[in-house]
């Protein structure tokens, strides 16, 4: 009989597939806020509405002018003088009409600075083309309600976008690294007898070539993995040498598939399972270790997963049931995804009773955490990871000098900074993307002290001026040097990258709104969708050379 598919899911079936339904109930239920309705926020609302983000608002007073018409696609000569956030909010409509948008046609500086409030309702903040002591402001006031920030700058051919919320507890990674584990190791065979039952049931000494060519790599790698265990006082393969003969064992018995299969996973029988460093940091975090009525569900299941792996899985993680395809029968390769199903099944049973025992003690009902999420939960365990990112405030009184220190170092072994095979002239001048952070840091300063970004129109026409009207470039030479002395930082300045943020005069390219409203509106996906790891916490783009870093100072 045919499932009948809603027109819902018809419709938005590629991001379900992506980042499931549960992943889709929280975009629809989210509540999200654009500062401003130039070509930045336009981009950036764009890619939100599309998957259908449930509510949105845009704030801004602006009119649509003239210049709109040249870097906005949302805009037209037959807008010129109407609100710009209205018409941006009915195109948007039109795109998807299942995505509820308003807008407000209030300057959100104003709003800012009389009415901080009005954001407390909003899932997430998002600020385009925001500079100076407001935006320090908001980011304050928004950090302490616990409401996600992104603040997002284009300015010629540079993009900025910072990110700033407290926590954001992830529990589906969808981590590109391979996390399969066969759960043969001999410590974790010891507790789980199905599987060694169904291992050491093969004669892998068979003379019959078609049996030999189908026999499951798990069952070779046990057998094997025991043999040499037998013949050397039951160590496993501890240095390299002895680890390469294990490996000999293996390639002498066979060159089918199969045996190229052990080869590839024979490291999983002599290598304890790996907990990647991400786990393990959640695994010690103080959220899970102290539960109280306000823990959230991510540190409650942290906690039942902890107490499993002490006790029912002898100090291992709970079986996966993502196995990859073997070269074996089919029937035997059923069989085996049969014994790690009824297994994984058993541990999240396990797990689902400790996390029942944390929320009668905390006062909380039995079954307040659902047991889809308990499995999915159990399935993504081996990618579990918590972002904390820095807050704006305390990155500019206090930022990592040691993490800028080795962006410079970083960058200078690979000699980046110089085409030294430039064929006219001396080498050109490639600027380290540090630099290109500092000069945005720079900016922000100086529009706090000027009320405006930097600008070549305003400079002197005259050098022998420069006494009565001093160079924007010059003075954010000025900022930055005071600022590195501040911080007592002591890297040298590129004044090349202050000079090129002045030629650009907070210019708004279309080609650059795009491209940093896709970057904006992919980080407050994830940041939404608690999916993917978010970026922490800063990222600058070099649209010059087409290069970009994330930096967390």
């Amino acid at each position: 009989m045919a499932v009948e598919i809603s027109k819902h899911d018809k419709k938005f079936d590629r991001q379900l597939r992506l980042w499931g339904a549960h992943g889709q109930e929280l975009l629809e239920g989210a509540r999200i806020c654009v500062l401003g309705s130039g070509p930045l926020a336009a981009e950036t609302l764009k890619n939100l509405v599309l998957p259908n983000v449930g509510q949105y608002t845009i704030v801004d007073d602006a009119v649509v002018a003239v210049e709109d018409c040249g870097n906005n696609f949302f805009v037209t000569q037959d807008d010129i003088g109407k609100p710009r956030c209205e018409i941006l909010q009915k195109w948007l409509h039109e795109m998807n009409d299942q995505a509820k948008g308003s807008f407000n046609n209030k300057s959100y500086k104003q709003l800012i600075e009389a009415d901080l409030k009005y954001f407390d309702s909003f899932t997430l903040v998002i600020a385009t083309q925001l500079f100076g002591e407001l935006n320090d402001k908001l980011a304050k006031y928004l950090y302490g309600k616990n409401i996600p920030y992104i603040n997002t700058q284009i300015n010629g051919l540079l993009g900025y976008l910072r990110i700033q919320y407290q926590e954001i507890a992830i529990m589906e990674t969808h981590h590109e690294n391979d996390r399969t584990d066969f759960y043969i190791h001999p410590k974790q065979l010891e507790n789980f007898k199905e599987l060694r039952d169904f291992c050491f049931k093969f004669n892998i000494d068979t003379a019959d070539v078609e049996e030999h060519a189908h026999l499951p790599c798990v069952a070779l790698l046990a057998q094997l993995t025991k043999q040499w265990m037998d013949s050397h006082n039951g160590e496993l393969p501890k240095n390299a040498k002895e680890q390469e003969e294990f490996k000999r064992l293996i390639s002498i018995r066979g060159t089918s598939e199969n045996y190229d299969e052990a080869l590839k996973w024979a490291f999983q029988c002599y290598y304890p399972p790996r907990v990647d460093q991400d786990v393990e940091k959640v695994l010690k975090d103080e959220k899970a270790n102290k539960l109280d009525e306000h823990s959230k569900d991510y540190w409650i299941l942290v906690r039942a997963l902890k107490d499993f792996m002490q006790n029912e899985g002898k100090g291992f993680l709970p079986v996966s049931t993502n196995i990859p395809d073997i070269t074996t029968r089919p029937e035997t390769y059923v069989t085996l995804k049969q014994i790690y199903k009824v297994r994984y099944e058993k541990d999240v049973e396990a797990i689902k009773r400790y996390v029942e025992k944390h929320l009668e003690s905390i006062k909380r009902k039995k079954n307040s955490i659902s047991d889809e999420v308990i499995s999915r939960f159990v399935k993504s365990c081996r990618a579990l990871k918590v972002i904390r990112t820095k807050s704006i405030e305390v990155e500019n009184k206090n930022p990592d000098l040691d993490h800028l220190n080795e962006q410079y170092e970083d960058w200078d072994t690979i000699n980046e900074g110089k085409d030294e095979e430039a064929d006219n002239g001396p080498p050109l001048h490639i600027p380290k993307l540090v630099h290109w952070y500092w000069t945005f840091q720079a900016a922000n300063d100086f529009y706090k002290k000027q009320k405006r970004l930097p600008d070549v129109s305003n400079e002197p026409e005259d050098d022998n001026q420069t006494n009565e009207k001093r160079k924007d470039s010059d003075l954010l030479a000025e900022i930055l040097r005071e600022k590195f002395k501040a911080i007592n930082f002591t890297q040298e300045i590129d004044t090349a990258c202050l000079e090129e943020i002045c030629r650009y005069g907070g210019s708004e390219l279309h080609n650059m709104a795009s491209f940093m409203g896709g970057v904006a509106s992919q980080e407050a996906l994830k940041t939404v969708l608690q999916q993917f790891s978010t970026c922490n916490h800063t990222f600058v783009y070099n649209g010059i050379h087409c290069s970009s870093h994330v930096f967390c100072p």
